[in-house]
């Protein structure tokens, strides 16, 4: 039958009956009335089964007249159909009639002539026992378990069974609960769900469209094919229309539910017990408390679940942006880099740590990255006679003519440290950057970086990437070592006492894609810190972050990008 079962098809319609039908399922039998040669047939017998237990035998036969003709019908008389049953109240049994009493009379008994209609004769066919065995394997009886999710993918996950879930095991509604001990696992149901489960917790498909959690988080991305998904804890109910949504089942009872995107139907109440209705829609966040399942509005916590990851990169996406610094720091993007870990622009080699405090002049070329995937390679720009290049792929670029002078190395990280200068970490607008809450490169003039987008984007599948965002700025602490130094003579370099007379240092900001500029400021220590946002499209290839000294010079040149991230978005939100 079409794309559906007949256990789903045989819900579908029992929902009809109930009145219960939301928009979603709706669509479903539209499309199984047009995709499915038989449905209206079978529409028509499950119709007929139905009403012969509701109303009785007599009744069906007195109006089964009209329904012998079913074949005629067009679609758009069995979308009135669905959408009448839809609305209509339901229906009440009709008594049967006794007949009146009379006195006996002899009669002729002649032959009767009795009109056999489709329906009376299908009727007739199918004994009442088997007409109440046939509901009752339909409706009283529980479903038959049948498989209706997939295993995708696992992070270190322990199961309570004996036989752990794997990435493509089968999973079956009606079974017993599952417990995930440890770990974060991703399902995929057979109606385009993608469900992300962090341990511990405890949860059991009912059908295609439902899952039961009795404890724990859970993160529900559901597409246009899977509407109607619902979410059942043990005091409320979360039915989809079209969302993205999160559910902490809490051991003591009470529940949180996350509306990242779309809109929700939030059912407060225990089973059997009556129900509180509220319509959740895009940012909105609230608690189900479990002594008297009262409804309350709390804070939307956008990276309290995880909404995917991936075991071969270690992925564990909470919608969080994906951090440059760490990826330059030999990480995934997620808090797996080393702090001052990093890429010598001199030879493309990564290091760990500052060795060399002493300046000095490189030559042109572009040097690739061969130990980090993230990295396409580096170059100083400013230097080459014809252009720099700045990509594998061959871009080219003319800087202003610069030194060639370089301290230190690209790393992540924000400190300096020199002969004269004392180690220190470096500061944007008063914030102290180099920290977990606070990520930054360091980035002395003179050096260029190119990023592999494609690579990244490998890194993490169901994901692209939608801006580039950061702060560019020079260290005030540049302004705390000029005054350390105060009064000291630079005669033998008239730029650096350029700099010590203005008090303060000058750099110039680049960022290219694929070659092309999209950003060239200057700032100064003296400026603070200037936004960036720059859009990145899935055309976009290589993304190249420069800094060239000033017209001043290359001394105290300590910029940086702080929290320089990648934008995340899932591969639906991009399209739309």
């Amino acid at each position: 039958m079409s794309g559906l079962s007949q256990n789903q098809i045989n819900e579908l319609l029992f929902r009809l009956l109930d009145n219960e039908l939301c928009d979603s399922d709706l669509v479903r039998l539209n499309d199984w009335f047009h995709t499915d040669t038989q449905s209206k047939r079978y529409y028509c017998q499950f119709m007929e089964d139905y009403s012969i237990l509701t109303l009785g035998a007599a009744a069906v036969e007195k109006h089964g007249q009209q329904f012998a003709q079913e074949e005629n019908f067009d679609d758009n008389f069995w979308r009135q159909m669905v959408e009448e049953e839809k609305n209509a109240p339901a229906l009440e049994r009709i008594p049967e009639e006794k007949p009146a009493q009379s006195q006996p009379v002899n009669v002729e008994r002649k032959p009767a002539v009795r009109k056999v209609h489709k329906i009376s004769l299908a009727a007739a066919l199918l004994s009442a026992a088997a007409l109440i065995a046939l509901i009752a394997i339909a409706r009283l009886i529980p479903s038959a378990p049948e498989e209706v999710a997939t295993v995708v993918d696992c992070l270190q996950a322990q199961w309570s069974s004996a036989l752990p879930l794997q990435p493509g095991t089968r999973i079956t509604s009606m079974s017993k609960p599952i417990r995930l001990t440890g770990g974060i696992v991703k399902l995929l149901t057979d109606q385009n769900v993608e469900v992300v489960l962090e341990s511990p917790t405890e949860f059991a498909f009912q059908s295609y469209s439902e899952i039961s959690l009795g404890y724990g988080k859970l993160f529900a991305r559901v597409s246009p094919q899977g509407l109607g998904f619902s979410v059942t804890t043990p005091n409320s109910k979360i039915v989809d229309l079209g969302t993205e949504f999160g559910v902490l089942c809490h051991i003591n009872g009470n529940t949180e539910v996350y509306l990242y995107r779309g809109k929700a139907n939030l059912f407060a109440g225990k089973k059997n017990a009556d129900k509180t209705s509220q319509l959740l829609t895009t940012g909105s966040a609230c608690r189900v408390h479990h002594q008297d399942s009262g409804v309350q509005e709390i804070a939307l916590e956008k990276n309290a679940l995880v909404r995917d990851i991936s075991s071969k990169t270690k992925m564990i996406w909470k919608g969080q942006p994906l951090s440059v610094a760490d990826l330059i720091g030999g990480g995934n993007g997620f808090g797996e880099g080393r702090a001052e870990a990093g890429v010598n622009v001199a030879d493309g080699q990564t290091v760990n740590r500052l060795a060399d405090l002493e300046t000095h002049q490189l030559s042109d070329g572009y040097r690739p990255v061969r130990a980090n995937p993230y990295v396409d390679g580096v170059f100083v720009p400013g230097i080459g006679l014809s252009g720099t290049q700045i990509t594998s792929a061959g871009a080219v670029v003319r800087f202003p003519a610069t030194s060639g002078a370089v301290w230190g190395y690209i790393f992540n990280g924000a400190m300096h440290e020199g002969a004269t200068t004392p180690r220190h970490a470096l500061r944007l607008d008063g914030i102290v950057f180099g920290t977990q809450e606070a990520p930054a490169i360091t980035f002395h003039s003179n050096q260029g970086l190119t990023l592999d987008l494609a690579k990244i984007r490998q890194s993490i599948p169901g994901l692209d990437i939608r801006s580039f965002s950061s702060l560019a700025g020079v260290s005030q602490t540049v302004s705390d070592a000029l005054e350390r130094e105060k009064g000291r003579s630079f005669d033998d370099f008239p730029a650096v006492q350029k700099v010590f007379d203005a008090g303060y240092s000058k750099v110039e900001f680049w960022i290219f894609l694929d070659g092309k500029e999209v950003l060239h400021q200057e700032r100064s220590s003296a400026d603070g810190a200037q936004k960036v946002d720059i859009p990145i499209s899935e055309k976009d290839r290589f993304l190249t972050l420069a800094v060239t000294e000033s017209d001043d010079t290359h001394a105290y040149d300590w910029a940086l990008f702080g929290r320089p991230e990648l934008i995340l978005k899932t591969k639906d939100q991009m399209k739309q």
